[in-house]
């Protein structure tokens, strides 16, 4: 009998392991499957334990809320452009200041004192020198940021500048979530545009929460922020979460916003921030805790 079985099993020993395995993937399947579906994941070139990840596009990124992941990576892999390694490709490269009011020189002077290494975002950056608040701190201070510009045209005109920072083409959203709104173009390299409802006028234009815009960046702290959005200032502004972005010092543009200078100084103090100037048609703003860093020159 012995010897009848070991001659049945040198035999039948790939039958009886290819029966024993259906029985283990039958059992995987009927009783374990969720450790089944992690395997074939697996074998299947997935990370074990982790879900597959929702990829949006050009098409299905509008109405998303501002911290989804899936708008973060669409942000970061397809839409932000990285700072220039060419050099500066300037009209005026004489000049150290371009801001219209003095604001870059307002800001190094009396707030500042001579910053280095700081990270700015530039809303309405136009082509990137004309009218720029963030040039001088990039050229001369080393800073990089984020410059940020609706019209196609301009921004067109921005890349060839080759500044130092990131870039995107994009609105900013007035809620938080993603959109797509109809843009004008008014004004010398559309700095007076606006959202418009005269379609005959106007393009499509993706506009995306600022939020969503430093989560793909990974930055919590701005050490200047620029925002010139021709009356949407304070919309943008509420669309924030304190709590987890901090600003050194803001530039508001309020002559066009509904509410008014005292609308736009209500908001901001409520949320903690010291108002530092009104001038010309900006009002200024600071978080104490990091202002205390840099209102006094360093001896």
């Amino acid at each position: 009998m012995k010897q009848y079985l070991q001659r049945w099993f040198s035999r039948n020993w790939v039958l009886l392991l290819l029966v024993l395995s259906v029985v283990t993937l039958v059992y995987e399947i009927a009783v374990e499957k969720p450790h089944f579906q992690r395997i074939t994941r697996y074998i299947s070139g997935i990370s074990p334990y982790v879900e597959e990840e929702r990829v949006l596009t050009a098409k299905t990124f509008a109405g998303v809320a501002q911290d989804d992941p899936a708008l973060v990576n669409y942000i970061r892999h397809n839409l932000l452009q990285p700072p220039s390694q060419l050099p500066y490709n300037l009209a005026n490269p004489e000049r150290q200041h371009f801001s219209e009011f003095d604001q870059s020189s307002y800001a190094d002077s009396e707030i500042l004192h001579g910053m280095r290494g700081g990270f700015f975002v530039e809303v309405g950056a136009v082509d990137g020198e004309y009218l720029s608040n963030s040039l001088y701190f990039e050229r001369n201070l080393n800073w990089t940021g984020l410059l940020i510009e609706a019209f196609p045209q301009t921004y067109h005109e921005l890349l060839q500048k080759h500044r130092k920072a990131y870039t995107i083409n994009t609105a900013l959203a007035m809620g938080k979530v993603s959109a797509e709104i109809q843009f004008s173009s008014t004004g010398r390299k559309g700095v007076l545009g606006q959202i418009s409802n005269n379609t005959k006028s106007t393009y499509t234009s993706k506009a995306l929460p600022i939020y969503s815009l430093l989560l793909a960046l990974n930055v919590t702290q701005i050490d200047f922020f620029s925002l010139d959005v021709e009356g949407f200032e304070l919309k943008v502004l509420q669309t924030i979460p304190w709590d987890k972005i901090k600003i050194r010092l803001l530039c508001v543009e309020y002559i066009h916003v509904p509410e008014g200078r005292a609308g736009v100084i209500e908001y901001m103090n409520k949320q903690g921030y010291a108002t530092l100037r009104d001038h010309d048609n900006d009002i200024w703003f600071g978080w104490p805790d990091l202002l205390k860093g840099t209102m006094k020159k360093v001896s």
